[in-house]
């Protein structure tokens, strides 16, 4: 046990080193570059081995080690965190047109498959507006990120992502965009700032939208093995009363909705 210990430590410390030099080096040397280069070819061997048996269960994974520039660069943002504790430097994804009670049940084929598993809901308490279900997945001492999605979720996601690619990276942690109180555009009074809010609250409103397609489709789900013809009739009516909610409400959210799966496709 001792033995394995010492074994552990002598793996992590030089990594973590590593992680230090790179956090505090304005210009990372060639040596300490290759040195991550061959941390993260480790790395993907591990996602092969997890994208492996993902599809072995029936799920659909893509797949991404990250890149250097972005690991420094969350290094250099989190002050203290350890580069042998970063958990998605591998990572798959797992992006589905699905209800939230489907995506509960993907995370749970997932664990089954890796009881040991962490799971990090961020749907509920959501991180700037991000929302998905991630499970950490731990083989051998090295950590694989997979990240469950609906397809709101991931729209949301992707599109913020491109918000950081235009104005820059910082949107994606919380921060104001490059030029905050600069006009979207000429014409438009609505500042970077003020749209980058609004998009972030537009998060909470595809949830509800998630959540009562979400209460149509338990409904739904139920109908066959209702017997008592007022009840199915009372369970129809509030199917038929959640979607014209969901068509009145919700109009303007799905329609961007709809804008955004085409322009991400």
């Amino acid at each position: 046990m001792a033995e394995g210990v010492a074994l552990s430590k002598q793996i992590v410390n030089p990594v973590n080193q590593l992680g230090r030099r790179l956090r505090e080096s304005s210009e990372p040397t060639q040596d300490d570059l290759r040195e991550l280069s061959h941390i993260l070819e480790e790395r993907a061997k591990t996602l092969e081995i997890v994208a492996r048996q993902l599809r072995e269960i029936g799920l659909s994974p893509t797949t991404r080690i990250k890149n250097t520039g972005t690991i420094i660069e969350k290094l250099k943002r989190e002050s203290t965190l350890k580069l042998s504790k970063i958990q998605d430097l591998a990572g798959a994804r797992i992006v589905r047109s699905m209800t939230l009670d489907e995506q509960d049940e993907i995370v749970s084929m997932i664990i089954g498959k890796w009881p040991s598993a962490k799971v990090k809901d961020r749907r509920v308490s959501p991180t700037y507006g991000y929302r998905a279900v991630h499970v950490i997945v731990e083989i051998d001492g090295y950590f694989v990120e997979i990240q469950v999605r609906t397809h709101y979720q991931h729209a949301w996601a992707q599109a913020t992502e491109s918000f950081g690619d235009l104005w820059g990276r910082a949107i994606r942690y919380g921060g104001d965009p490059e030029e905050p109180d600069r006009p979207v555009s000429d014409g438009v009074s609505i500042t970077r700032r003020e749209l980058i809010g609004k998009w972030k609250e537009m998060s909470n409103d595809f949830y509800k939208l998630a959540e009562l397609e979400n209460d149509v489709s338990r409904i739904r789900a139920l109908l066959p093995k209702i017997e008592d013809t007022r009840e199915r009739v009372t369970q129809e009516e509030a199917i038929r009363s959640l979607e014209i909610k969901i068509a009145k409400k919700f109009k303007n959210e799905k329609d961007i909705f709809e804008i955004l799966s085409r322009s991400l496709r």
